[in-house]
Parts: structure tokens; sequence; C-alpha cells
């Protein structure tokens, strides 16, 4: 019987460094990615679109042919794990979405979070005004300080291109963790998503967008809690 595993999804503007509190709070072994265009994998954002992201997600789960995996994602992977889902079902025992904005079919970010708007082929981090009131409302000025520190220019194409949630039809158990005081992707919107993924076990913490950084203790029995049904 193979080891259950973790593997950890970022958002926007994000990357690998973003799960690094919660890896003492884990009851298994968990790889945090480094989606490319930023720190292990540097490329032109500009050249990066959703396909790459899947690409490497399901690299990272068939290369060292891991099975039984929890996948975790957080803000914008909610566009990426479902294609990952659709291409490697057998792999994946459950997915954790973490305020995950996952668009309708066809739908894109831009058109969900946007008002259709798309942004340009690079999307620089918000300065520290607007990534405090986005991600850090619930922190402390250490942790503020860390995340502010550590946002880098994300992908562009992405925002635009179409939702596919055919991943979705597979019967691949779910979970989505609603944070209460999310202020980059408000409970209204995350509401939506849950309907779109039902059925989906949802839990609530009361959080900001960044819970991984801001309340990493409340975050990891939840995904303990999945490792042990895996």
């Amino acid at each position: 019987m193979s080891i259950p595993s973790i593997i950890f999804v970022h958002g926007a503007n994000h990357g690998s460094w973003c799960w690094e509190l919660l890896r003492p709070l884990l009851s298994a072994p968990f790889s945090s990615l480094d989606l490319p265009g930023r720190g292990m994998f540097p490329r032109d954002p500009a050249e990066v679109d959703v396909g790459a992201w899947v690409d490497h997600v399901c690299n990272a789960i068939t290369g060292p042919d891991l099975h039984d995996v929890v996948l975790v994602g957080h803000s914008l992977a909610g566009i990426t794990l479902p294609r990952v889902v659709d291409r490697i079902p057998d792999r994946i025992a459950h997915v954790v979405y973490i305020a995950a904005a996952v668009p309708a079919q066809g739908e894109s970010i831009a058109d969900m979070v946007l008002d259709g708007k798309a942004p340009g082929a690079v999307v620089q981090p918000p300065n520290e005004a607007a990534a405090t009131r986005m991600f850090c409302n619930d922190m402390d000025d250490r942790q503020t300080r860390f995340v502010v520190r550590n946002l880098v220019a994300e992908a562009g194409r992405p925002f635009s291109q179409p939702m596919d949630v055919a991943g979705l039809a597979h019967r691949v158990p779910r979970t989505f963790v609603k944070l209460l005081r999310d202020r980059a992707l408000p409970p209204a919107l995350q509401d939506q998503v849950i309907e779109r993924l039902a059925p989906v076990e949802v839990v609530e913490l009361d959080a900001g967008h960044d819970v991984m950084i801001s309340k990493p203790h409340a975050l990891a029995p939840i995904l303990n809690a999945r490792m042990r049904r895996s």
C-alpha cells in the first residue's frame, strides 16, 4: 500500500514559501510546488498559461509515481486542480480547495472576480497597502511582512483562459475550506464555488485569505483528517 502524501498548489503572486508554517504540523509527507514562473522554476510569466501549470502539477505526482495524493490548492489554484483530477483521477484520493476560485464552465477568473477585465500579460504583485488589505487582514506585523516581501509577479494569461470543470465529474472526494474573513475572495463568491463543486464537504474557518500563514494551527487538523481518510 502506498503512503499518502500531500501536494500543495499555491495561488496568484504566491509560491511554495506560503506553506512552510504547516510543515511541522502535518502528519504525512508533503510537497509544496513552485508553479512555472517563480522560485525553482523561473520563466517569463508572460509565456505561462494554465496548461503549463497543469503539466507541472501532474508531473510532480506521476514523476515520483505517487498515489493516494491529497491535492490541496489555494485561491487561483482553483483553475488548475479540476484539470489535474481530470487527467490523473486514479492518483488523487482527496482534493482540498482553500478559498479557491473555480469559475463556471467556459468562464474565466477575469469574468468571476475582475468584471471581465482581462489583466495584462504579467500581473505584478499588489503594493504593500493592497496586499495587506487583501491577504493579511488577520495577521500580525511579522506575518504581514513575510507575505509582502515574498509576493512575486504572476502570469496574466490564466486569468482570461476559459475554465474547464470536466474534472469535477470524477467522484474524487473534495473539501472546501471557506474563509469567513477573506477579502480577496469574499465569502459570497466562495459560496458560488461551493455550489459549483457539489457534492462537497465544507469546513469554515474564521480567517483571512492566507490562512496557512495566519492560522496554520487551525488549518493543519483539517488536512491531517483528510490524510487519514485516504
